[in-house]
């Protein structure tokens, strides 16, 4: 079963579970998780997808297998009518199920990403958490030798929480080589139907994930979905403007 940041009081009575981004964990999440278990009231669990995080590391890694892992997790756990908020990669495997089974979940809110497959080039990423670890001496030499690849602080700050040390080594948390492959691989996945599922989803003014064609792509799928823009706000937009984002999700919610 999928590993899961867990903040429960038995006085709540509604859940989230909320599921990161290609490359995150749960642990990105945790300051947003306290925020909504505290404003909104919700029990929350935020899940590390699989290959992510604390999650299982399998060879096996595609679209429909993320998907049915979040389906098997809310079973096993009981959460079934929760809400379901993910952003980018986990906003698709939100969106997929919903598609495949959306009597699961009470409402889904999708941050910044539409049900379309993105060609998105993730290589200077992959040369980040491809790059061999045990010689190195610290996190900053980690972080000079990233600066090769990706000269942006905070994507590097991003991508290098997934280093973590043990036995006296720096490794990756996270199995790159299976979401490399599963990156070679994504348009054998297609977003098929629709879904009546109550949807909200977020995008970014500045972010060029969600443009006028996803828009309308998004109405087709999702029926009763409302689409909503935070100016000034890029594809990061729940750490940027968090407080705008939950203004949107607690009127949606009608908390």
């Amino acid at each position: 079963m999928l590993h899961s940041l867990e903040l429960i009081e038995e006085k709540n009575t509604n859940s989230i579970i909320i599921l990161h981004g290609l490359f995150g964990s749960s642990n990105n999440w945790r300051a947003i998780s306290k925020k909504i278990h505290q404003e909104l009231n919700l029990n929350v669990y935020a899940l590390d997808l699989r290959n992510h995080g604390q999650s299982l590391q399998s060879e096996e890694h595609t679209m429909q297998i993320m998907i049915d892992d979040v389906e098997d997790f809310i079973k096993a756990k009981a959460l079934q009518g929760s809400v379901l908020l993910g952003h980018s990669l986990g906003g698709q495997v939100g969106m997929g199920l919903a598609l495949k089974n959306e009597s699961i979940i009470s409402n889904l809110t999708v941050i910044d990403i539409a049900p379309r497959v993105y060609s998105t080039d993730y290589s200077n990423e992959l040369a980040v958490l491809s790059l061999e670890l045990e010689g190195f001496q610290s996190r900053g030499e980690i972080d000079s030798a990233a600066k090769k690849f990706v000269a942006e602080q905070g994507v590097r700050q991003f991508l290098l929480m997934n280093v973590k040390q043990g036995a006296g080594n720096y490794y990756y948390q996270l199995n790159t080589p299976a979401l490399e492959k599963f990156l070679h691989n994504r348009n054998q996945y297609a977003f098929t139907g629709s879904s009546e599922v109550n949807a909200l989803f977020i995008r970014g003014a500045s972010s060029n994930f969600i443009n006028e064609d996803d828009a309308n792509r998004i109405k087709e799928s999702f029926l009763n979905s409302e689409l909503k823009t935070i100016e000034g706000a890029t594809h990061w937009l729940h750490h940027t403007h968090t407080d705008e984002m939950m203004r949107l999700l607690k009127s949606f919610l009608r908390l």
